[in-house]
């Protein structure tokens, strides 16, 4: 087997989204970002690092797009009635199920671990233990984990923004000319990975009142410049 020459490319990205909210009709935004990975490998011998460097940053890069579009992704408290989304609102039953899973897959991977190291009988105590402390806790802690339901105007949220405040933040920015909502991801307590490279996704406006904005400042803009750049 041939030495591999292996490239890897890490995207650090921000998108704002706008929408008209649920329960009082208002529009207001909020910032959701994250880093994704593309990775590509060739034999050392027939390895083209443009094209490698082309291939990894596709394969980080179309992810993206791919999110861009999606209608439910991110969370923020509206700001006018201080109320999560329907679809954001994580329920004490749904944050109970989500922490036993998680207790059951961690039992599940310490017990495969064991087993390989060890013998059956290892695997099935120290899973079964692993699982044990994990459902007790998820009983005693995992509704702590569920969004109190109705307004909470005691909660802040530095990740929405109303819409004087949103204009406010792309005029700091001198228009556009500083990507406004990849400072935003970053003031939120986000930072890039070492040696990632910082994309914005733009704003995704799904309000009824469209708000004025530079075009180059929008998603569709945005993920335009990403397919150019991936060609």
């Amino acid at each position: 087997m041939g030495i591999k020459h292996v490239l890897t490319i890490e995207l650090f990205y921000a998108q704002a989204r706008r929408i008209d909210c649920a329960h009082c009709s208002k529009p207001y935004t909020w910032i959701e970002g994250g880093d994704q990975t593309g990775r590509a490998e060739a034999s050392v011998a027939f390895s083209d690092e443009n094209e490698m460097r082309r291939e990894a940053f596709r394969k980080a890069a179309d992810p993206l797009v791919e999110v861009s579009a999606r209608e439910q992704v991110g969370r923020g408290r509206c700001p006018h009635c201080h109320q999560l989304q329907p679809w954001m609102f994580v329920s004490k039953g749904a944050a109970l199920i989500g922490s036993l899973v998680a207790a059951v897959v961690a039992a599940a991977i310490v017990g495969l671990i064991t087993y390989k190291l060890g013998s059956a009988t290892t695997a099935m105590y120290s899973g079964g233990g692993v699982a044990g402390v994990g459902i007790l806790l998820a009983l005693l802690f995992g509704t702590r984990l569920a969004d109190k339901p109705g307004p909470q105007p005691d909660e802040k949220d530095d990740r929405v923004k109303t819409d004087a405040q949103l204009l406010e933040l792309i005029q700091s920015s001198g228009n556009g000319r500083h990507d406004p909502f990849v400072s935003w991801w970053r003031a939120t307590g986000h930072e890039p990975p070492k040696k990632a490279a910082t994309v914005s996704l733009g704003l995704l406006d799904r309000s009824k009142s469209p708000l004025t904005v530079d075009e180059a400042l929008t998603t569709a803009a945005r993920t335009r410049e990403l397919a150019a750049m991936d060609g």
